[in-house]
């Protein structure tokens, strides 16, 4: 077994909004954004670990709740999944630039 830990630094205006990952396993929900795994929020990041056999893949989205409220890049595009094969333990990070239901654009 690999276990995979999760950091998620949120956008800056609300920090301590509840984040959740969704995905094609069952305890993140299995792409039902309803069930999807609550993280934890630890300043500055927010938190959880997994634990999946060695060699399968985990593959999911940011969300914060539902699909109208996942995370988007800068441009405000919604992000691809993300995929990860677990071989040994690991921690994946990922900055959280803005939120679909949020995006208003940049000045630049």
């Amino acid at each position: 077994m690999s276990r995979i830990r999760f950091h998620i630094v949120p956008p800056i205006g609300n920090p301590e909004e509840k984040i959740y990952l969704c995905g094609n396993l069952p305890e993140m929900g299995a792409w039902d954004a309803a069930r999807a795994l609550p993280l934890e929020y630890k300043a500055p990041f927010h938190d959880v670990e997994i634990e999946i056999p060695d060699g399968g893949y985990v593959e999911y989205k940011i969300i914060r709740g539902s699909w109208e409220t996942e995370a988007v890049d800068a441009f405000g595009d919604v992000l691809p999944n993300f995929r990860h094969e677990a071989w040994f333990n690991h921690t994946i990070r990922h900055v959280v630039a803005d939120w679909k239901d949020r995006f208003r654009g940049r000045l630049t």
